[in-house]
């Protein structure tokens, strides 16, 4: 069982390490120009996907451990608290790989997210580059600092 567990959040940590450059190639110029407005900017964007990686990565590698080290505990031999260790630590990728799933599932609502916001910052873009054409079809000069807002 533990080895399965590895084997399925090793392939979680794969899943969320291949969607990420297609993530980061579709972030269109308007939607990269706010993100790099925000705090962590478009390196912010990666965090929680690395971070998923991460605690797939933890699960696969306690489990292969845990499975390895298992049989040489010496079984029914052992005191009562070391059976309740090695049942705490048969957990630990068990519950680190529900974490896993339960981050993987939040970084599907976070990519829908990026998407709408690209939507609408590509919309935004596209409105302002309109408004600036009408202006200068009405000879309405637009100083440098409002240009650079528009654009």
């Amino acid at each position: 069982m533990l080895l399965a567990v590895a084997g399925i959040a090793a392939a979680f940590g794969a899943l969320v390490l291949a969607v990420l450059p297609a993530l980061l190639s579709t972030l269109s110029g308007p939607y990269r120009a706010m993100l790099r407005k925000t705090r962590g900017g478009v390196p912010g964007v990666v965090v929680p996907f690395r971070q998923s990686v991460l605690v797939s990565l933890m699960a696969s590698g306690v489990a292969i451990v845990v499975a390895i080290a298992w049989p040489l505990e010496g079984g029914s031999s052992s005191a009562n608290w070391q059976r309740a260790l090695w049942g705490v630590a048969a957990g630990l990728p068990v519950a680190l790989w529900i974490w896993a799933l339960g981050a993987t599932f939040m970084l599907v609502r976070q990519l829908e997210r990026h998407m709408r916001n690209q939507e609408q910052a590509d919309e935004l873009a596209a409105q302002a580059a309109e408004a600036r054409d009408q202006l200068a079809a009405r000879g309405v000069p637009i100083p440098p600092a409002s240009r650079q807002h528009i654009e």
